[in-house]
């Protein structure tokens, strides 16, 4: 749900300045869907939702039975298969406009790519609840619906636990380029002819970063994203990690002004984070607020041994948000 809660973070409330249509048409363009972590703050959704939550967890068992078992393993030996293992965290604005209140939605997508395939697990450990203490007893205040509205939006969002979905096709692009020319992309950013040359819009150039590449393929990519972004030098992310990074231009969102940034390790560019960040504090989230992430908990090749899951076993994913 990466591209779906980049589009949602460049809405706007309904205020007199909003133009729905131009909303509608960027929620249109959402093609795939970015685990619950700490929601002990939350008793009053616990105590609503915790048997459910108990046979949710079931289900999700089953379906990592499905999945490969060897999930963060870096493969030595070369395979067709390229896994990228992601955490997805999104924050939405709902309720009534006048008072609203922050939902988060928070789940992991195994992605797996190879030559002309394709094959994607998403929402696995799902879960949509309240932000915070404060946003939670907005919640319960409101009637602790199970269906609430976006704010600014002609869509509605489902409260509790996502169903695990797969599919698979047969574009396995990064960016705008092929799998099976990723190898031949040029490492040289002064290079004029030899190569494949990445793409030259920023926000392709970061879907690029988590591509096969090779550790000098990979610094080159960041020194060109350099020469169209604003190098943000070592950032220090909230889990204590530290890296570098670059920004693009803020754009409007829900929340107000937002900078999309990637982060990347200092020594093999290999990407940490891509991120969408509040440049002001707003609706009570501090500046600097991540609105939407997609943290990279693994990407490597793998063996022989291990492939994409049964798509058909597991089933098509059911989107948490819905058209009104």
């Amino acid at each position: 749900m990466g591209d779906l809660l980049k589009d949602l973070a460049r809405t706007r409330p309904s205020t007199p300045d909003v133009d729905p249509e131009r909303m509608e048409r960027d929620l249109a363009r959402i093609t795939s869907l970015p685990s619950p972590r700490d929601w002990a703050w939350a008793p009053s959704f616990t105590r609503r939702f915790g048997p459910v939550l108990v046979a949710f967890a079931a289900a999700v068992l089953l379906v990592l039975a499905i999945l490969p078992s060897d999930r963060t393993r870096q493969f030595a030996d070369p395979q067709p298969w390229w896994h990228v293992l992601t955490r997805n965290t999104s924050l939405l604005l709902v309720g009534d406009p006048a008072n609203p209140y922050v939902m988060r939605m928070v789940s992991d997508t195994d992605e797996w790519f190879a030559p002309g395939r394709h094959v994607k697990v998403s929402q696995l450990s799902g879960l949509v609840a309240p932000k915070s203490a404060n946003d939670d007893a907005r919640w319960v205040t409101a009637g602790a619906p199970m269906v609430v509205p976006i704010v600014g939006m002609n869509h509605n969002l489902r409260v509790g636990q996502m169903r695990p979905g797969a599919w698979k096709d047969d574009i396995s692009t990064f960016g705008t380029i092929p799998y099976e020319e990723i190898g031949n992309l040029f490492t040289d950013v002064s290079a004029s002819g030899s190569g494949v040359r990445p793409p030259r819009e920023p926000g392709q150039m970061m879907r690029l970063a988590i591509a096969p590449l090779r550790d000098d393929q990979r610094q080159a990519l960041l020194a060109l994203l350099r020469t169209s972004a604003r190098d943000l030098g070592r950032v220090t992310l909230p889990d204590g990690r530290v890296g570098v990074g670059v920004a693009l231009a803020p754009v409007e969102s829900q929340f107000g002004t937002v900078e999309e940034q990637l982060v990347v390790d200092e020594r093999t560019a290999q990407p940490i984070v891509h991120q969408q960040v509040l440049t002001t504090s707003r609706h009570g989230l501090p500046a600097g607020t991540p609105i939407w992430s997609e943290e990279y908990l693994h990407l490597g090749l793998a063996d022989g041994a291990t492939g994409p899951p049964d798509v058909n076993a597991i089933g098509e994913p059911v989107p948490p948000i819905v058209k009104r």
